[in-house]
């Protein structure tokens, strides 16, 4: 097993970045347009054609789905019910926007936990990839200072969206 390296540390910094400006316009879109049914598909099909990549979109339309199915039935909210036969795609990015601006999340809330699931599903996945342990990753000593990431989170969110 290898210890928390650079290179993993770098990575880890690379999907939360990719994940902030490829993910979060889409986020912040479907927050700002939650309850307006026509945009949240316009955005939903925008995000379809951004995704060329078939396992990236097969992963993100199972996710997306997955996350508003169970959202529906645990808070027993008609509309995001609804969204399930309205939305074509259901790509993750979107349906986790339209579905914490439903719930009334603020939006850098809804933003930080957008980035904090992607950090937290790439670090579990090299965990059980045996590319670190979990004492590795629990050591903050070997966290990354703030200085290595390439983009501040602020610089992230500020990516523009055109629509």
């Amino acid at each position: 097993m290898t210890y928390f390296t650079g290179e993993l540390r770098d990575c880890f910094g690379y999907c939360v970045e990719n994940a902030g400006s490829f993910g979060i316009p889409f986020v912040t879109a479907s927050y700002n347009a939650c309850f307006e049914i026509e945009k949240l598909v316009a955005i939903d099909n925008h995000c379809d054609i951004c995704t060329p990549n078939h396992v990236a979109k097969r992963a993100s339309t199972r996710q997306g789905r997955s996350m508003l199915e169970t959202c529906g039935k645990s808070f027993a909210n008609s509309q995001m019910v609804s969204l399930l036969d309205q939305l074509q795609c259901c790509h993750l990015p979107v349906v986790y926007g339209a579905c914490c601006g439903i719930m009334g999340i603020n939006i850098k809330s809804t933003m930080t936990t957008f980035l904090y699931s992607t950090l937290r599903s790439s670090i579990a996945s090299s965990i059980r990839l045996d590319k670190v342990g979990p004492i590795e990753v629990t050591d903050k000593s070997q966290h990354p200072s703030k200085s290595s990431w390439p983009r501040s989170s602020r610089q992230t969110y500020k990516r523009p969206f055109l629509m």
